[in-house]
């Protein structure tokens, strides 16, 4: 029987590396959280189309719908937010200060959180002024209508009184 354990561990090990490369801070030191490590942050996007929209979902677990701010300009639309620390480095003592806990000791940081900012591209003939959106169970669902003159419809044709006879 083949463990996955060895496999796992090198995956990992290969994806901090390349979060070394590319700047991504690691979060986590021998001794506990840095308290200034954030990675970059890009929710997954589904966009797809129907007949009579373009949809998109974006997934935000962890994020409120007061924390996104939806705009659309020129046709593009931009989700933007920010996704809080998953655990808090503060302690509150009651009296109104927060303090740095001494208790806390991270030894996996791997969720990445802070501010983030997806835009997606739409065509030209959408109904800009009746976009909707709704935030359910970590999910937002943006529904952008096409334009009356977008969307497809069949033409009827008339005979002439000549080809009736």
């Amino acid at each position: 029987m083949t463990t996955f354990a060895p496999i796992l561990d090198r995956v990992m090990t290969l994806s901090r590396a390349l979060d070394e490369v590319a700047g991504v801070p690691e979060g986590t030191t021998g001794s506990g959280w840095t308290g200034t490590s954030r990675g970059l942050w890009y929710p997954a996007v589904d966009t797809y189309e129907t007949s009579k929209a373009f949809v998109i979902e974006c997934d935000l677990p962890g994020v409120s719908a007061d924390q996104v701010e939806l705009n659309f300009e020129r046709n593009t639309l931009t989700i933007s937010g920010t996704r809080g620390m998953p655990f808090s480095q503060d302690s509150d003592t009651g009296s109104g200060e927060s303090t740095v806990r001494d208790d806390l000791r991270v030894y996996s940081a791997e969720r990445l959180w802070g501010p983030f900012t997806r835009s997606i591209r739409l065509p030209e003939h959408v109904d800009g002024d009746h976009i909707a959106a709704k935030f359910h169970q970590g999910v937002l669902t943006v529904t952008v209508p096409k334009a009356p003159s977008a969307v497809p419809r069949r033409i009827q044709i008339s005979a002439s009184a000549h080809d009736k006879q």
